[in-house]
């Protein structure tokens, strides 16, 4: 299974087999945390895996996230120093862990977003300067979950237009079919992506005050997105460059990245 395949397959799924992965699951997912590049090196973070998941389920109504309670084998714990961009950096590095699970054919749901770092004391040992920010189950999926796997693959989605603007042709297209299918939270696909000759443009909706928890989730899909963008010119033999860029403020939305080719 390569990269499109997966982006094509993946999908968040709410109900697990009571069975632990194999063991060559376990040491394919130390690699790929290991080896996974960042968005921004100067933020740390860490990724734990929880290989019993029992000890989640005993503090789940501490972890609130889009489908509610989820009960896997397994489960992936991320924290990070609260520096700017930290969070669009943990969607952007754990998109592709995600994906190189489900290549493995390992189901997942990302969880969370609002999480009480006490609950987690017992579990792992969390740095000062680091705040837990999303949980990520992980395991064998049941099948016969058809109607949530509908909602989950978003057969609503934004049509490109509705989230690019610019100069997207040739293999672009291609591209943006792939960032079109990345997972954001409530299916909301807060990105929008402005291309001008080889300079293409990040944004997420500006969001109002009642909304501005929800932003957490948003710049977490901001770098989701960016992990589709980066594994689509990977494919396509672009070169693509993240920067931040002076001057790029807009009416209603909130400047993340630009991606330079």
């Amino acid at each position: 299974m390569n990269f499109i395949e997966a982006i094509n397959k993946r999908h968040s799924v709410r109900k697990y087999i009571n069975k632990p992965v194999e063991e060559i699951v376990f040491n394919n997912l130390d690699k790929f945390i290991s080896n996974t590049p960042r968005l921004y090196n100067d933020i740390d973070m860490k990724i734990y895996v929880v290989r019993h998941g029992e000890k989640i389920h005993k503090i789940s109504k501490g972890i609130i996230g889009s489908y509610g309670k989820i009960k896997a084998p397994h489960y992936l714990i991320v924290t990070s120093e609260e520096k700017e961009g930290y969070l669009e950096n943990i969607g952007f590095v754990l998109e592709k862990i995600v994906l190189q699970l489900t290549m493995l054919n390992i189901a997942t749901c990302w969880i969370g977003g609002f999480i009480k770092k006490e609950l987690l004391d017992s579990i792992i040992e969390i740095p000062k300067n680091h705040k837990p920010t999303i949980v990520i189950a992980f395991g064998y999926g049941k099948e016969g979950n058809d109607i949530i796997n509908k909602i989950s693959k978003g057969y609503k989605r934004k049509s490109m237009g509705e989230f690019a603007s610019g100069n997207f042709d040739g293999e672009w297209i291609d591209i943006l079919e792939m960032i079109r299918k990345a997972p954001s939270a409530m299916n909301f696909q807060p990105w929008r992506l402005f291309k001008n000759e080889n300079e293409i443009d990040l944004y997420i909706v500006k969001r109002n005050f009642i909304g501005k928890k929800l932003e957490v989730l948003n710049r977490i899909d901001a770098g989701i997105a960016l992990c589709h963008l980066n594994i689509g010119g990977e494919i396509f033999n672009k070169k693509l460059d993240f920067k931040k860029l002076k001057g790029k403020e807009k009416e209603n939305l909130n400047y993340v990245i630009s991606a330079i080719e």
